[in-house]
């Protein structure tokens, strides 16, 4: 996602980027997850620390 400002937030890409399909971003398998960072928001699939 080259073309975004570079003050767009991580998160905001990241929630549009796996909302549309087009992009062909990889989900995992079902009951399996991705470990993200803190700042991202929780979604199904996506796994992050808790503090």
């Amino acid at each position: 996602m080259s073309s975004w400002e570079g003050s767009t937030h991580n998160s905001r890409i990241f929630n549009f980027v796996i909302s549309d399909c087009r992009h062909n971003f990889m989900h995992s398998p079902l009951g399996k997850y991705y470990l993200i960072d803190s700042d991202y928001p929780l979604r199904r699939g996506y796994l992050k620390p808790t503090f």
